[in-house]
């Protein structure tokens, strides 16, 4: 289908990124960070995201990078609902 494309995508230049910023990507981003947020709760999101951002600050990142992050949070807490269904964050999101 020519409206809609995938959430994650390889993009090779700054204009091509810029090109691909519609609300297509704004609203499936926003969907998926929802997702996340329901099964994370509030703490552990917060904490994912702040894990995330001294981890990597300065540099370069992908989506494996900050799903990484937000799982090694969750996993540390002890929350059991994805783990409950025999998965990870990881797995979750792939």
């Amino acid at each position: 289908m020519s409206t809609t494309h995938p959430i994650c995508a390889t993009i090779n230049s700054t204009d091509e990124a810029a090109s691909i910023f519609d609300g297509i990507s704004y609203g499936k981003g926003a969907a998926w960070l929802k997702q996340a947020f329901k099964i994370l709760g509030f703490g552990t999101m917060r904490n994912g995201m702040h894990h995330y951002f001294e981890k990597y600050q300065w540099g370069n990142t992908t989506l494996p990078d900050f799903v990484g992050s937000l799982d090694a949070v969750y996993q540390a807490s002890g929350d059991t609902c994805l783990s409950d269904h025999g998965m990870t964050l990881t797995q979750w999101c792939d």
